[in-house]
């Protein structure tokens, strides 16, 4: 393209119409090709398309079709909303008042990016010399951008103007060929990036993504040449399954460099796979009442590591911290044949998620309207009447230390009523036991709340701890008992620290 068609091209696109066909009801349709890539993003909601033109000259003797849309980052790079959520988080609480509106605005406001098809009918090759001579429209923010070959697919060959290396998962979701290869722009990019750097992080993911055989074969290369990302490239492989990872990974734990055995321990601690069993026994034996092995316990946990039952003894004589005893807890409780009943952990989970003020029913039975407080009442009748006293006494200690202040007076409550003090003598002995400066601290708050609350009654107080006095036994009925909820109850796969809940919203164990 010439200078003059340089400078016309963005007033051509800033005056163009929006082109669209039209469905037989007469409301506007997109052609296949746009609506293929919506449904790559994410779906009409997550999508909102500004500008659309067909049979626009591209570049010098190269027309095709364009875009410009706005797409949620969370539909574009799902594996970054952590990062983005903490650096959200920073920016509201650290920068001053006068900063924070702009900085919020810039992390939440949708991405802005193009597409460009160019159809081989007409250029059966494209290639390099049409990609560098595409011209971005211009977009208000401050994002930076690269200009990529995403691939082909029957019709066109599909370019995107996007954020550095956040096209890769696109890429895939779209299913098209002979684009450009993430793994060679993301190892090009490393040496110049450093390894905690937002891009270098979706540089070791694109790499990790890529298949199993080459990526292990670079990571090598790279471990050998001592390069600083080898220790994020290590770990970005924890979530890739296969027994030829799991088998690189426990190899790795042996390397004379520390930081890559390091990183590959944590690797298989992060994902627990069946061929490291041997190797999750060895390492709970070894830390087993010295220091803390919560990572070990739950991946022995998750392999249903039968040989790890005396370390486990160990550690629930011996915990190092209130994260520690209650993986243990579930550990032995699973070993002996006598895991937590389902309708106890039923019960806590659905304390966990008194959030949400409706229970899921069945068209044909609408589930009944129950408040939150109402709901968690039911629940920890449940807890307080089970014969299983120690089972309700570790479910009320996970529930007291959660950020929810419900599910705080709810564990609370749990604790203050089992019989014969059960409950508190259960936080006094941790309190004694864990050497974990904050869950001691954590711990014996407790047991002085429990105590208090011991002493008001014993001097004809009534009012029972927590916010749930107006719940009787005779209210509770065995057809509105406790049902799982759609998005709680125990994970197929263990995770966390958790008592097999899948915690919901803001509540989640407060355990460091």
């Amino acid at each position: 393209m010439n200078r003059v068609g340089a400078l016309i091209l963005p007033v051509l696109l800033a005056a163009g119409p929006l082109i669209a066909t039209e469905q037989s009801d007469g409301q506007p349709s997109r052609p296949p090709h746009v609506q293929r890539l919506t449904d790559a993003l994410g779906g009409e909601d997550a999508v909102t398309i500004s500008r659309f033109q067909q049979d626009v000259e591209l570049s010098d003797a190269v027309r095709g079709d364009l875009c410009v849309l706005r797409v949620e980052w969370s539909s574009l790079s799902p594996a970054d909303q952590q990062a983005r959520a903490q650096r959200l988080q920073r920016a509201m609480t650290e920068l001053p008042a006068s900063q924070r509106r702009e900085a919020v605005d810039r992390l939440t406001a949708p991405h802005a990016m193009q597409i460009w098809w160019v159809p081989l009918a007409h250029h059966p090759a494209p290639g390099l010399a049409v990609r560098r001579a595409l011209r971005p429209y211009p977009m208000r923010d401050d994002t930076r951008r690269e200009i990529v070959h995403i691939g082909n697919d029957d019709q066109f060959a599909w370019y995107a103007a996007v954020g550095v290396m956040h096209w890769p998962e696109l890429q895939r979701r779209l299913g098209l060929t002979s684009g450009d290869d993430p793994m060679e722009m993301a190892l090009a990019r490393l040496a110049n990036l450093r390894p905690e750097a937002p891009i270098a992080r979706r540089c070791h993911r694109a790499i990790a993504d890529c298949g199993r055989e080459r990526a292990v074969a670079a990571i090598d290369e790279l471990i050998f040449d001592g390069s600083r990302h080898r220790v994020e490239l290590v770990r970005a492989m924890s979530g890739v399954e296969g027994d030829l990872i799991a088998r690189w990974l426990i190899g790795l734990t042996a390397s004379p460099d520390r930081k890559v055995a390091a990183a590959a321990r944590w690797s298989l601690l992060q994902h627990p796979r069946l061929l490291a069993a041997d190797l999750y026994v060895a390492w709970l034996a070894e830390g087993a009442g010295e220091q803390d092995v919560s990572g070990e316990l739950r991946a022995c946990l998750a392999v249903n590591a039968r040989q790890a039952a005396q370390s486990v003894e160990i550690v629930l004589n011996k915990p190092y911290s209130l994260d520690e005893y209650l993986t243990a807890f579930r550990f032995q409780r699973q070993l002996t044949g006598q895991p937590i009943r389902r309708d106890m952990e039923d019960a806590a989970a659905a304390i966990m998620s008194a959030s949400t003020n409706t229970r899921p029913g069945t068209p044909n039975r609408p589930a009944p309207v129950l408040e939150p407080a109402d709901r968690a009442a039911r629940a920890i009748y449940v807890l307080t009447t089970t014969d299983d006293v120690e089972a309700a006494a570790a479910l009320g200690i996970e529930l007291a230390v959660c950020e929810s202040r419900l599910a705080n007076d709810a564990g609370l409550q749990i604790l203050g009523q089992l019989p014969s003090e059960r409950g508190t003598q259960l936080v006094e002995s941790l309190a004694s036991q864990c050497r974990d400066r904050d869950d001691v601290r954590l711990l014996k708050r407790l047991a002085i709340m429990l105590g208090l609350a011991q002493d008001r009654a014993q001097r004809g107080g009534s009012q029972p701890l927590g916010s749930f006095a107006g719940f009787t036994p005779v209210r509770f009925r065995l057809d509105n008992r406790l049902q799982p909820m759609a998005n709680v109850g125990p994970a197929a796969r263990f995770q966390g620290p958790k008592l097999g809940l899948q915690q919901v919203g803001p509540a989640r164990i407060q355990v460091r």
